[in-house]
């Protein structure tokens, strides 16, 4: 994979990182600051349809997201991006990020939304 033009990243998202903090029942927990760690960042968001099938072979479709930069963003799992998706803003989680090209070129971070 190239880099990716300038022109192709015309999505903009905010950036938060996770802070690991146990619930009150000692299980995993996470917050996040009040203000972006990194705002008005960009790239280009592209959904990711996927389905699951289950034990009884019933199937759900689901629809991740590729979200390509220029740069490697200092994201980790579970990190929130606030993608500001024209009039509605989208809460999207990190799950990994990747070195696409293999050279630094283009890196993608694949990201779940939750509502």
């Amino acid at each position: 994979m190239r880099h990716p033009s300038s022109r192709t990243c015309k999505n903009v998202v905010d950036l938060y990182t996770a802070t690991f903090a146990p619930d009150s029942n000692g299980g995993p927990g996470y917050t996040y600051p009040s203000i972006p760690t990194t705002s008005q960042v960009r790239c280009s968001v592209q959904p990711d349809a996927f389905e699951i099938e289950d034990a009884q072979g019933r199937v759900t479709q689901d629809t991740g997201f590729k979200i390509f930069f220029t740069f490697k963003p200092s994201l980790k799992p579970r990190d929130k991006i606030l993608w500001h998706d024209g009039t509605t803003t989208r809460t999207l989680f990190a799950e990994a990020v990747e070195d696409q090209a293999g050279r630094g070129g283009a890196w993608v971070v694949r990201a779940s939304e939750r509502q």
